[in-house]
C-alpha cells in the first residue's frame, strides 16, 4: 500500500483562505504520526528541529558568538548577520509537524483507514466538490522519504487525471532527485536555490524574514524570479485561488522558473511572537481591577479586548503614535517591571 492518508478540509485557512464555504483535498506523507515524522526525518529537515543561525547565501552554520542581533519591534523585524556584515536566519520549527495538521493525524489510520492507500485517494477525488481544481500533497511529512518514484508517479496521476492542480513541496531533492519532476524544491537558503536548478527544479520555495523577502523579492537566481507567495499578501489569496486558472504557483509541472518566498510562519517565528506580543499588551491594557464575576462579564470583557486588538493593529499599521503610546501606557501599567519594560522597547515608548 502507498503510504498516503487523504482528506478533503473545510478549514486548513492557509490553503482555502477563512471563508468556510469552499473545500480542498489534501494528502498527508505517512498513514500514521510515526511515518509522517520518520518522512521528515529522514529528508533531513532542518525545520524539525529550528532555532539555528544560518548564512542566507551559503548555509552554513553561524555560532552565536558570531552573530549581530537588532531585535525586532513592532514596526521593523528583527535583522541577523554575520561576522563579516552578511545576512543570516533563524531557522523556524516547522508549522506542519508542531501545528494542527500533525494533530490532525491523530490515529488516522485506526480511525478512518479508508482514507489511507491510493484507494483512499481515489475515494476523497470521488467525493470533492465539482468545481474543485486543485490538491495538496504532503501537507504532513515528505513524500519522496515515504514513497517510491513508481508510487509518486501513481499518485500525481490520479489527482491530474481528475482534473486537479496538485502543490506538493519536498526537502529530500538532494537524495531524491526524481522527485523534482513532481514537486517544488524545499529550500533553506541560496545555495540550495542554485543547486537544486542544477538539478533540474522547474519551481522552489524559500523561508525567510519579511525585511528579507523585501529586499530580495523581483530578483533572479539564475533565469528563476523570485515571488512572495500570494497568501502572505493578501487576505483574499489562499492555495485555492493562486494562479487562478493558469494553476498555482507551487504546481511544479504547470509552472516554471520560479521561486515562491514565504514569511516565517512556524511556532518560533517573529511573525508569531510579534502577534502574541500585540495581542498581550492589548489584553494588559484593558485588564480589569477585579476578575470578571460572571459571564456576561467576562463576554465585555473579551469584546473589550478584541476591540482594542483592533485598534492597537491599526494604529501600528498606520503608525498612529497617538494610540500606540495611549494603549501602551494602560497595558504598561498593569504589567511587572520587567515586562513593562520589554513593552517600551516593542512599542517604542520612552520611561
Amino acid at each position: 500500500m502507498i503510504k498516503i492518508t487523504t482528506n478533503i478540509t473545510t478549514h486548513t485557512a492557509k490553503l482555502i483562505g477563512k471563508n468556510g464555504n469552499t473545500t480542498m483535498l489534501q494528502w498527508r506523507a505517512g498513514t500514521s504520526q510515526q511515518e509522517m515524522r520518520k518522512s521528515c526525518e529522514d529528508a533531513g529537515c532542518l525545520f524539525l528541529g529550528g532555532g539555528q543561525y544560518i548564512d542566507l547565501d551559503s548555509g552554513e552554520t553561524i555560532a552565536d558568538s558570531n552573530l549581530s542581533i537588532t531585535e525586532g519591534t513592532a514596526f521593523s523585524d528583527p535583522v541577523y548577520q554575520g561576522p563579516n556584515g552578511e545576512d543570516a536566519i533563524r531557522v523556524d520549527k516547522c508549522f506542519s509537524i508542531f501545528g494542527t495538521p500533525y494533530l490532525g493525524a491523530y490515529l488516522t489510520e485506526i480511525r478512518n483507514p479508508e482514507r489511507a492507500g491510493l484507494a483512499g485517494l481515489k475515494l476523497a477525488l470521488s467525493q470533492i466538490q465539482r468545481n474543485a481544481d486543485r490538491a495538496r500533497g504532503a501537507l504532513v511529512g515528505n513524500a519522496s522519504t515515504v514513497m517510491s518514484e513508481s508510487e509518486m508517479a501513481q499518485v500525481d496521476s490520479a489527482i491530474r487525471d481528475a482534473g486537479l492542480f496538485h502543490i506538493l513541496y519536498d526537502h529530500a531533492w538532494r537524495q531524491n532527485p526524481w522527485v523534482l519532476k513532481y514537486a517544488t524544491a524545499s529550500c533553506n537558503h541560496f545555495q540550495d536555490v542554485r543547486d537544486a536548478i542544477s538539478m533540474g527544479a522547474t519551481t522552489l520555495s524559500l523561508v525567510m524574514p519579511q525585511n528579507l523577502i523585501n529586499r530580495y523579492r523581483g530578483k533572479k537566481i539564475g533565469d528563476h524570479v523570485m515571488i512572495q507567495c500570494p497568501e502572505n499578501v493578501s487576505p483574499k489569496m489562499s492555495c485555492l485561488n493562486c494562479g487562478g486558472k493558469s494553476a498555482p504557483l507551487c504546481d511544479a509541472r504547470k509552472r516554471d522558473k520560479i521561486i515562491v518566498l514565504f514569511y516565517q510562519h512556524g511556532s518560533t517565528s517573529w511573525k508569531r511572537s510579534k502577534e502574541a506580543t500585540i495581542k498581550n499588551i492589548s489584553k494588559a491594557s484593558v485588564k480589569p481591577e477585579v476578575k470578571p464575576a460572571d459571564r456576561r462579564e467576562k463576554t465585555i470583557l473579551k469584546k473589550r479586548e478584541e476591540a482594542t486588538l483592533k485598534e492597537l493593529n491599526r494604529a501600528i499599521r498606520l503608525s498612529d503614535r497617538g494610540s500606540i503610546i495611549e494603549i501602551g501606557k494602560r497595558a504598561i501599567s498593569n504589567v511587572s517591571k520587567a515586562t513593562a519594560k520589554r513593552y517600551r522597547k516593542f512599542l517604542g515608548i520612552s520611561s
